[in-house]
């Protein structure tokens, strides 16, 4: 019996996120995978505030703030004074963050070479369309 989308879904989600945490483990790196998404959503908008990481991201504040709280003890992240709003704080990549994310940037690439071998560009290109085109459908309905 073939598996619903959502299911093969599911497979395709939880096998890309046990071979990612487990490449960072072996990697040296022992961070969870949320760790590593939030970091990563920061290399794309430097300098933004917890809620602006909460809202890409799709998680809620309380989330995010734990996570930050412990990017920040472990000196992958810095907060920094907003210009502008005093009651918010930026966050910022430290050295230590941008070294981090090069690695894992690194090994990610890797893991996405393998995990489309066997497919054309065009499927590829396809595949990408399509998961935009669902998770923009789930959005819709979640408004």
């Amino acid at each position: 019996m073939q598996d619903s989308i959502g299911e093969s879904l599911y497979k395709l989600i939880h096998s890309y996120k046990n071979t990612l945490r487990e490449t960072a483990i072996q990697s040296g790196i022992k961070l969870p995978v949320g760790h590593i998404r939030l970091l990563k959503s920061l290399r794309k908008k430097e300098s933004c505030n917890a809620k602006a990481v909460a809202t890409q991201l799709g998680l809620d504040k309380s989330q995010v703030t734990r996570v930050i709280k412990d990017l920040v003890e472990r000196g992958y992240l810095s907060k920094e004074r907003h210009p502008t709003n005093h009651r918010s704080s930026l966050l910022v990549l430290t050295h230590s963050g941008k070294t981090l994310l090069d690695h894992i940037q690194t090994f990610e690439n890797t893991i996405s070479q393998e995990m489309v071998i066997g497919l054309t560009d065009q499927q590829i290109d396809q595949f990408i369309q399509i998961a935009d085109t669902m998770r923009h459908n789930l959005e819709q309905n979640n408004d």
